[in-house]
């Protein structure tokens, strides 16, 4: 017969155990309470140290991944990600952890496969859906981010951050209606959604709403006031609403917010450019170009300025750079005729405005100006059967003429 202290020493050991689990979940809970709060750093010294005493406890693991990529950790946060999975990989949660991390990484194909695990493990997982979305969206297949969002929104019909993703993927599809009504179904559900104002207002602003628009990015600065976003896309309304000075103005705010914004330096050179303030203007393009050396439109428009200011020199060379970076940027070759004309270059402005032909016979007063560089050349063939032609076009109230010099 075994004694019966090693029962009794079994029977212990067991009550230990339990009690140091009882323990530990108690500190975890502490833990998640500091989490919930916001309180990271004592929520991570308290998942480490039930970690040490429990190296399977799979939420510590999992939680303590989701404060590295809180803290901005990236590496770290997969590989406590991985840990978590080990423990469980059942936890739709943690490969959606997982996939959120990947994401920030722009390793986008792994976060996809990562949501796409969540999904066949919790099949109504509605933030996996619309995370899944985020990244099919970035790597531009817009018609199935539009599918996940979609899902998302029939899981959990109070879902303002899908509505507004759903508005998104519409927007790049250039269903801007649409994107319009997800924009503001986003808004009825989270009253100060400040990312779905701004946008909101760019669907109207793509719909040539222009007032609207400026009253939403209004409401979206209202909510946010260090929005430079906001104020950028405030300045491209007023722009389109021929109110160049206080477009001005709003750029310059979404500078002082951002030094490092290309688009609103580019978009302030235009705003300028408007204003006849030219050499202002090519200063505003140089910031731009020094920000994002190959901003093809940036050079284009700088190219405008300068032959505004008649530098016509500079200004073939900087629609030449437009070139090179956008080989089918018919603007700048039409642009460029017309600074090789001021240049008495004839034969290379012929040569740029049918090159521009060739891409977008469309353009306003491009006909008209190859035939006129076809006529100073004294290049004739083709003249009388164009000029008739052109004055077909002119008699239709089409734009392929400008009053010749």
């Amino acid at each position: 017969m075994k004694p019966k202290f090693k029962n009794s020493a079994k029977k212990a050991q067991s009550s230990a155990n339990k009690a140091n689990a009882g323990a530990m979940q108690a500190l975890f809970n502490e833990g998640l309470a500091c989490h919930q709060k916001g309180l990271l750093a004592p929520a991570k010294a308290i998942y480490e140290q039930v970690l040490e005493s429990q190296p399977t406890h799979f939420d510590a693991m999992h939680l303590l991944g989701v404060i590295a990529a809180q803290t901005g950790h990236y590496l770290l946060a997969v590989a406590l990600m991985d840990k978590a999975i080990a423990l469980d990989a059942k936890s739709a949660m943690a490969h959606n952890s997982r996939g959120n991390v990947l994401k920030e990484l722009k390793r986008l194909d792994e976060a996809l496969a990562s949501y796409e695990r969540a999904i066949q493990l919790a099949a109504a997982y509605s933030e996996a859906y619309n995370n899944r979305g985020t990244v099919l969206q970035e790597l531009g297949r817009l018609d199935e981010a539009l599918a996940s969002y979609e899902r998302a929104i029939q899981l959990k019909t109070d879902y303002a951050e899908a509505y507004y993703n759903r508005g998104n993927a519409l927007q790049a599809l250039r269903r801007f209606d649409a994107a319009l009504a997800s924009h503001e179904q986003a808004i009825k559900l989270k009253a100060g959604y400040v990312e779905a104002y701004n946008n909101r207002g760019n669907a109207l602003q793509a719909l040539q709403r222009f007032d609207a628009a400026l009253a939403s990015f209004e409401q979206a600065i209202q909510l946010k006031a260090d929005y430079p976003e906001a104020y950028h896309n405030r300045g491209n309304a007023l722009q389109a609403l021929q109110r160049f000075d206080a477009a001005v103005a709003s750029y310059e705010q979404a500078i002082q917010l951002k030094t490092d914004y290309p688009e609103a330096y580019h978009n302030r050179g235009i705003a300028l450019q408007a204003l006849q303030r030219f050499d202002a203007a090519v200063a505003s393009y140089e910031l731009a170009i020094q920000l994002k050396p190959d901003y093809a439109e940036a050079y284009h428009n700088r190219g405008i300025a300068l032959q505004a200011l008649q530098r016509f020199d500079a200004a073939v060379a900087s629609y030449e750079l437009a070139i090179q970076l956008k080989t089918d940027y018919a603007e700048a070759y039409n642009n460029r005729g017309l600074a090789l004309r001021g240049l008495r270059r004839l034969d290379a402005a012929l040569a740029s405005f049918e090159h521009a032909i060739k891409l977008n016979s469309g353009q306003d007063f491009l006909v008209g100006r190859w035939l006129h560089t076809k006529m100073g050349l004294c290049d004739w063939p083709e003249v009388a059967d164009q000029v008739g032609k052109l004055m077909t076009a002119i008699a239709g109230n089409e734009k392929v003429a400008t009053p010749w010099p």
